[in-house]
């Protein structure tokens, strides 16, 4: 309840009253604040209110899975959705990504694709159409529907930028863990946070405001 009561109600009048402001008296730290409040304001708030869930389950001998797993830990944006509404994750994993690229990967194989096409038909297609429907299922408007497109192509650069350190050992210039952890968990963090602005404006013009600030 600490969660919900809080922490997340105090950071949503920041985030409330931020996004509300005209764009020509947004600065660009105080597009940065209500971009950081608001990505408080939304874990506290489904974290706190998972965890009520568990604790009411355990009450009457259920046991619910876990369902927020320090999510701005994570070192990358794929990390970040194993930790994010984790429910949610796996069964659109189950139930839309495998079985569209298991289908993707039988027609990537029996056609013979290049590299390239391997690529686009393995990973980005089933990846953005995964991302779309999350988007989707999220709430009927545009602004949810980039937020999901936006996260697959996340994961789709995520995933080519991986493949890439694999063949290009050069690539790799960060030989200190503690500083590219530190790096990893900034990076998909900023990305994260502006993800959550077409998750909260009430348009894409408010959108554009923020991002534009």
């Amino acid at each position: 309840i600490s969660k919900k009561v809080i922490i997340a109600n105090s950071m949503a009048m920041v985030a409330d009253n931020i996004f509300n402001l005209p764009v020509e008296e947004i600065s660009s730290g105080v597009a940065w604040l209500g971009i950081v409040a608001y990505s408080l304001q939304i874990y506290f708030d489904f974290s706190g209110y998972s965890d009520m869930a568990i604790g009411l389950a355990i009450m009457f001998g259920f046991k619910l899975p876990v369902n927020f797993f320090s999510p701005y830990k994570a070192k990358n944006i794929a990390d970040f959705w194993r930790r994010w509404h984790i429910t949610l994750s796996r069964m659109i994993r189950e139930y839309l990504w495998d079985p569209v690229s298991l289908a993707m990967t039988r027609i990537a194989i029996r056609s013979k694709y290049g590299t390239f096409w391997f690529f686009v038909a393995t990973s980005l297609a089933p990846t953005l159409f995964t991302f779309f429907w999350i988007g989707l299922w999220h709430g009927a408007g545009w602004n949810f529907i980039l937020f999901g497109i936006l996260h697959g192509s996340y994961i789709t650069i995520y995933n080519f930028w991986s493949q890439l350190k694999q063949r290009l050992n050069y690539l790799k210039i960060i030989t200190n863990q503690t500083i590219a952890n530190f790096l990893a968990r900034f990076i998909t963090f900023i990305c994260v946070g502006v993800g959550w602005v077409f998750f909260r404006a009430e348009s894409l013009y408010g959108a554009k405001s923020i991002l534009s600030s």
